[in-house]
């Protein structure tokens, strides 16, 4: 039995998880680190001490961390989870403006970056804006990072902003997959039925034992 803050259960699953099990999505928020926006969704007993609690109430082991939103463009509170998490079983989804730097860029891949987050589904609360993901996307390509959207289904096939597939014309994609799923997918965003996040590069891990430089 192991109590973790802002989780009810205490129990062990019934379902035991598989080696290597990643957590793909994740928000640590440390008290160290000043927030850009507080009200902003922020959760309190959320660092990484108490996800490891949960790490070893469910089994998992490896996580990729995603910068929340209340920290704004300020990776730093990212960049700590995964240097506490470790390079072998962490990796991170940062979210920056067209206005980093290079030298930047590639101080967030060696910490473990992977990736970009344009959270869009929100207009009043969105750190960032449409017309930064073709740019960013492009300026990440070579690094290998994945791009995520955070999107409402109308937002995917209306003009409020690109579509997903004028996306998927513009930002450089080293993999072009297409899910089983991605016709039923469509009927469902056609009667905006809730939100929906899309990799327009998928995070790959090549090395079933641990991250890669991947």
């Amino acid at each position: 039995m192991i109590a973790v803050p802002n989780s009810s259960g205490t129990s062990t699953p019934r379902f035991r998880v598989p080696p290597l099990a990643c957590d793909s999505h994740l928000h640590i928020y440390d008290p160290r680190f000043r927030m850009a926006w507080p009200s902003l969704r922020a959760t309190p007993e959320a660092s990484v001490a108490e996800f490891r609690l949960l790490q070893q109430r469910l089994g998992t082991t490896r996580a990729v961390v995603v910068q929340p939103a209340a920290y704004g463009i300020d990776n730093a509170v990212t960049v700590d989870a995964l240097r506490q998490l470790g390079g072998d079983v962490a990796r991170g989804v940062a979210v920056l403006h067209p206005q980093v730097t290079d030298p930047e860029l590639r101080e967030l891949h060696e910490a473990g970056v992977r990736g970009l987050r344009f959270s869009q589904h929100d207009p009043h609360t969105a750190v960032t804006t449409a017309d930064m993901i073709e740019p960013l996307a492009r300026r990440v390509a070579d690094l290998g990072w994945h791009v995520q959207l955070h999107l409402k289904g109308d937002q995917c096939l209306t003009q409020r902003g690109p579509t997903h597939a004028e996306l998927r014309r513009e930002i450089p994609l080293q993999v072009r997959t297409v899910k089983p799923a991605e016709r039923q997918i469509q009927k469902l965003m056609k009667f905006n039925l809730g939100e929906i996040r899309m990799g327009l590069h998928p995070f790959v891990v090549r090395d079933r034992r641990r991250f890669n430089n991947s």
